[in-house]
């Protein structure tokens, strides 16, 4: 994995199978520092199981995390 991917990024290329075909379905959570409306918008939240805005709330990553588990 190349170290200068953006998480949205890593993300496509864990879902199209760039790492292996293994980590296809792999529960994965996106945490942003970034609020704005645009931003916000602009995740992709198809290709994320979840995704919290930072400080993160200690509960909504609990569910986040109980969700990804399932």
């Amino acid at each position: 994995m190349n170290p200068h991917f953006y998480g949205v990024d890593a993300t496509l290329a864990i879902r199209n199978g760039e790492i292996g075909s293994q980590y296809q379905k792999m529960p994965i959570l996106a945490l942003t520092a970034h609020a704005s409306l645009d931003e916000h918008e602009s995740i992709n939240v198809e290709v994320f199981n979840h995704y919290l805005i930072k400080p993160v709330q200690e509960h909504k990553l609990q569910a986040a995390l109980n969700a990804s588990c399932r």
